[in-house]
Parts: C-alpha cells; sequence; structure tokens
C-alpha cells in the first residue's frame, strides 16, 4: 500500500474514534482537558505525513508524528493511537499477509527506534488522570510515569509536582 493511501485511512481511523463517547475523554459530543474535538482533527491530519513516510523506521515515524502534532496543536492529542499505528502503517507497505509484515517490523526494531520512541513519548508529555487537578491542570506525575517526567526527581513515596505554565515543564530546556 503507498504513503498517501495508508496516511488517509490514519486519518480517517482518527476521526471515527472521535465518534465513540468515552466518558472523561474528548469525542465528538465533548470537549475536555483544555482540548476539542478541532485539536483532534488537525492532529489527526498533521500526524499522518510522518507516520506514513515510506520506508521511515518505526522510531522516526513516531517521533515525527508527535513533533508533528505538538506543533500543531501544543498538546497530546494523539501520543495512543501513534503508537498503535506506526508498526501498521509500517507494515501496510509490505508484501505479504499484515500479521506477519507487523511481527517482522516489531522484530526489526532496534535501540535507535527505542531510543526515538521513548523521545517522542517523552516529547508528547502523556499525563493521566489522576495527575490532573479538578480545574484540568497538570498537578503532578503519578509514580508508573515518573521516568517520563522532567524536571527535579519525585521524593521515595510522592509524586513528583511539575509546574505547567504556558507550555513549558519545570527544569524543561525548551518547549515540552
Amino acid at each position: 500500500m503507498n504513503g498517501n493511501r495508508i496516511a488517509r485511512l490514519f486519518a480517517r481511523a482518527c476521526r471515527a474514534e472521535l465518534d465513540a463517547v468515552k466518558p472523561g475523554n474528548v469525542h465528538r459530543f465533548a470537549p475536555g482537558h483544555g482540548m476539542t474535538v478541532a485539536d483532534f482533527e488537525i492532529s489527526a491530519e498533521v500526524a499522518a505525513p510522518a507516520l506514513a513516510r515510506p520506508g521511515a523506521r518505526l522510531g522516526r515515524r513516531i517521533l515525527d508524528a508527535v513533533e508533528a502534532t505538538r506543533r500543531a496543536v501544543g498538546v497530546n492529542t494523539n501520543l495512543g493511537i501513534l503508537l498503535l499505528c506506526a508498526p501498521l502503517a509500517a507494515a501496510a507497505e509490505r508484501p505479504g499477509p499484515l500479521a506477519s509484515a507487523v511481527a517482522a517490523v516489531l522484530a526489526e526494531a532496534d535501540r535507535d527506534d527505542a531510543r526515538l520512541v521513548y523521545e517522542a513519548i517523552r516529547r508528547a508529555a502523556p499525563v493521566t488522570k489522576a495527575a490532573r487537578g479538578m480545574d484540568g491542570s497538570i498537578t503532578s506525575v503519578p509514580a508508573p510515569f515518573a521516568p517520563f517526567r522532567i524536571g527535579p526527581p519525585a521524593r521515595a513515596g510522592k509524586p513528583a509536582p511539575i509546574a505547567a505554565s504556558e507550555g513549558t515543564v519545570a527544569g524543561a530546556t525548551g518547549p515540552v
């Protein structure tokens, strides 16, 4: 399958996902967490070319798609679907059954791919609902997510506070 078709199918899947009612999450009938459906639609369109770039390595697809999303909407709207779809997009370029192509893509992933995926996760700055205050602001990062945070380390047994202000995180060297 060619890159343009993969990109179109990815964007279509992202839009379809917005039609699913997900209490507590953004969907076609409810914004949330300071994000709107338009943010997700824009994210799908800007991430699709990177995710579907013919011949690109797995890690590069994910990092470039996350960076395109951050430039366009400034927040993490699609890390989960990018992590899910990147191996599928790479596999769709290959001949033969999709399942064996996905297995091959994952088997070929190397340390550089892992480093790029980790960087993508760090730049996307995923935050769980447990880390958000009642007003939607980031208040802390729960312990399981501590490796993905930027800033001083947490004290034993306590989540690390994050001072989020105008797109920056405490300790970051640039926009997050």
